[in-house]
């Protein structure tokens, strides 16, 4: 019996122990989730300027190609107008004058969009000025937020680390058998023990039997029939505190 005794001791030590571990495996992933977040608000204002200046680059293509379409037309005009000073029969100059005409009236209607789309670019151009300054504003500040949890998480891995160093001495004392079932256990919940309350388990109510109930007396290792946790009396535990 008091062989037992010790080692509830040990098992209600060790869950301790691993409790400290769960907490901060909880941390962790809290302070990773945290950086992730913060990660894809980064990402999502770089998407944001990079939308901005797709339509920056957009606006400078078509300006580039208006002003070609305008280089094209001038070189027309030019070439008609040298054939027009050197025509000899009224039919032919008119038809030559015919084609400037339609040319200039082609520039002009280019002139036009010409203008148009040199107005969008500018505000284009602004826009991403104006996009840049905000959001690189909220991005050094994500990322000045970042560098904190970084720091933060680099500090709970090395406590982990410490802990996992720590906990092969703690299972010194749990006879084999018991620490297979409970490392079975703690893969599957990270509260692996329940105290009986009222003959039932204080975790999910289910109701002990006479033999569970002297099992526990006896200081036996049991298991919840329903939610499988060992089961423990709070008196036995405290007495192992004296």
């Amino acid at each position: 019996m008091a062989e037992n005794n010790k080692h509830f001791k040990s098992l209600i030590d060790l869950v301790t122990f691993d409790q400290k571990a769960f907490e901060i495996q909880a941390a962790i992933t809290k302070e990773r989730t945290a950086m992730a977040k913060i990660q894809d608000s980064i990402s999502a204002l770089q998407t944001k300027v990079n939308v901005e200046k797709e339509i920056l680059d957009q606006a400078h293509r078509l300006v580039k190609k208006h002003e070609l379409e305008m280089k094209e037309l001038d070189e027309k005009e030019k070439q008609k107008s040298k054939q027009l000073s050197i025509v000899e029969s009224d039919k032919e100059y008119k038809s030559i004058k015919k084609e400037i005409d339609f040319l200039k009236s082609q520039q002009h209607e280019l002139e036009t969009t010409l203008v148009d789309t040199w107005n969008k670019l500018e505000q284009a151009q602004k826009k991403v000025e104006l996009v840049q300054a905000e959001t690189g504003t909220q991005i050094k500040e994500l990322e000045q937020s970042l560098e904190k949890h970084q720091f933060v998480l680099a500090e709970i891995e090395k406590s982990a680390a410490v802990l996992a160093s720590e906990r092969r001495p703690q299972e010194e004392g749990i006879p084999p058998e018991w620490l297979e079932k409970y490392n079975m256990i703690r893969q599957q919940d990270t509260n692996p023990i329940s105290y009986v309350v009222q003959d039932t388990c204080s975790s999910c109510f289910y109701p002990l039997t006479s033999q569970d109930l002297l099992n526990l007396k006896q200081k036996k290792l049991i298991q919840c029939r329903e939610c499988y946790r060992f089961l423990f009396r709070k008196e036995d535990t405290a007495d192992e505190t004296h």
